[in-house]
């Protein structure tokens, strides 16, 4: 039998695959940090839209209801947000955290955990929708109709020798209101969004002969410090924001 051989042919020795492998080795230690890093910024910025999405759904909401909804999952439910953060399976960021929202007054935040997965550190991305604007708009818009009714009565009140109305807006365990007054001789329909301006303070009115009654809100009593919108990461850890009780309890126009 003969056995065919090819001359000058060897394998590979111990040491050049040993060699081979070691620089498998180093260039894949530079090519896993680089490759997680446009990961990681990829996740960021997918994070980012979808948080950014929700601003307009929510000054939307606000000024539907004077008040921001109780969680992100209502705007799909009022129709001014499809995809995104609606739905249950997108309402989680990119890291497989819920998106949380909370409320204070007539601001919004909306916020993800971030790549570390854990709420109120550095890496977070939070988003803060303010409703100044438009609390500002329908509080001088319930006014307005406020200090016509007013007027109305005290033209009334002079001819027809009307009784005076109280020093109290709304109605409280003293007696009844001067609000309450103003809808029952029909001055003024029976809405509750009258009790209390956009920012949930209830008017000030100081009884007859005034015609006019003030906001809180719009005079800053009470009002939460502003913040910018946009979304970025928190400067330092701090403890997650507690939610409030926004604005008006969900009451149409």
């Amino acid at each position: 039998m003969t056995t065919l051989r090819l001359r000058g042919t060897r394998g590979f020795s111990m040491i050049e695959l040993v060699v081979v492998i070691a620089a498998i080795s180093v260039l894949a230690s530079i090519a896993a940090p680089v490759a997680m890093r446009y990961e990681m910024r990829a996740q960021v910025a997918a994070a980012t839209e979808e948080i950014q999405s929700s601003e307009s759904a929510l000054l939307a909401s606000f000024e539907d209801q004077e008040a921001f909804p109780k969680s992100i999952d209502s705007l799909e439910d009022e129709g001014l947000l499809a995809g995104g953060l609606s739905g249950s399976a997108s309402t989680l960021d990119p890291w497989g955290n819920a998106y949380t929202m909370d409320v204070t007054g007539i601001t919004a935040r909306v916020a993800s955990a971030g790549p570390d997965r854990e709420a109120g550190t550095t890496d977070d991305l939070v988003l803060d929708v303010n409703a100044k604007s438009i609390a500002r708009r329908a509080t001088l818009d319930e006014m307005e109709t406020i200090h016509i009714a007013l007027r109305n009565f005290e033209s009334a009140r002079v001819v027809e020798k009307l009784t005076k109305l109280p020093s109290r807006w709304s109605s409280t365990k003293a007696g009844t209101g001067t609000l309450e007054l103003l809808s029952t001789l029909g001055f003024l329909s029976d809405d509750a969004r009258f009790e209390t301006d956009a920012w949930g303070h209830a008017y000030e009115f100081d009884g007859t002969p005034s015609d006019r009654v003030t906001s809180p809100g719009l005079s800053g009593k009470g009002e939460t410090k502003e913040t910018k919108g946009g979304v970025k990461g928190t400067a330092k850890k701090t403890k997650p924001a507690k939610g409030g009780k926004g604005g008006k309890g969900g009451k149409k126009k």
